[in-house]
């Protein structure tokens, strides 16, 4: 590429042979900015280089990065931004689809805060019984982690490449690390914006397996993240959140012939037992 990049755009993938081509190909549809697409392979075993490397073939705009020595998504992260030529980086994820003027919106909203994000859609590649599995509040705007603190999801974000570097990715925390960042961000007075145009559809895990392996992961993470706010009132907090939740699963029983209901549940019980284990650690 001759012209220096305005964004860097940096996708983090581990053995996603089978939807990242899609992905890619929705990133390159843009045509404005000038920017560049940095692949970060995490230690990948499937077809991901070849899927990878066929693209960069017949467009300069994209480059393969390998980073084997240590799995992780903070650790792909944080090479990206280090392999990163602008001082503006953006970040998607391998199995999601960012709309076509992700790309433009993401460089606009840099253009004016240190750190943005945009809306997640979960209706395009999720069927129906599906979408609604997590809730829609927690998609529909900024959300909020422990103490009220706005994040960022870990499949849309962008962040001025200064501002990643001096904060970094913590590589010991290997799920949630994308709430870590937030809290370190707010921390350090750095204010997340909104970029209304910078679209990511979200693709669920398939499997009910990795779904509810997911949930568990993410409960788990809680109590990191209630430390790090440093909340005095964690184990209260945590408490009124399990009670709400166990009455909910409780009430829905006699619902669960019902799909959609079975898929809430699971992934509501999950992230309980989550918390529960992570808590007593």
């Amino acid at each position: 590429m001759s012209t220096e990049p305005l964004l860097s755009v940096v996708i983090p993938v581990h053995n996603g042979a089978e939807t990242i081509g899609q992905q890619l190909d929705a990133v390159l549809s843009s045509s404005e900015p000038v920017f560049e697409v940095v692949v970060v392979d995490n230690c990948s075993t499937d077809d991901t280089s070849e899927v990878v490397t066929s693209r960069s073939s017949v467009d300069a705009r994209v480059r393969l990065i390998v980073a084997a020595d240590k799995k992780g998504e903070a650790f792909a992260r944080n090479v990206g931004v280090r392999a990163a030529r602008a001082a503006l980086v953006a970040f998607c994820d391998a199995d999601d689809v960012v709309s076509s003027g992700w790309v433009e919106a993401m460089w606009r909203g840099l253009g004016e805060h240190e750190y943005v994000t945009g809306p997640v859609y979960v209706d395009r590649l999720n069927p129906t019984w599906l979408a609604g599995m997590r809730g829609r509040a927690l998609f529909s705007g900024i959300p909020r982690t422990v103490g009220g603190i706005e994040f960022a999801h870990g499949c849309n974000f962008g962040v001025r490449r200064d501002v990643a570097i001096g904060l970094g990715f913590d590589e010991s925390v290997r799920i949630g690390a994308d709430i870590d960042f937030a809290i370190r961000a707010h921390r350090a007075g750095v204010v997340l914006g909104w970029a209304p145009g910078a679209v990511v559809s979200y693709r669920f895990r398939s499997s009910a397996c990795e779904r509810w392996r997911q949930a568990v992961s993410y409960g788990r993470a809680a109590d990191h993240l209630h430390r790090l706010v440093g909340s005095d009132w964690r184990l209260r907090h945590r408490c009124r959140a399990q009670v709400r939740r166990l009455g909910w699963l409780i009430r829905s029983v006699p619902r669960l012939i019902r799909r959609d209901v079975r898929a809430q549940w699971w992934w509501t019980l999950a992230l309980t037992v989550g918390e529960v284990r992570g808590g007593e650690r």
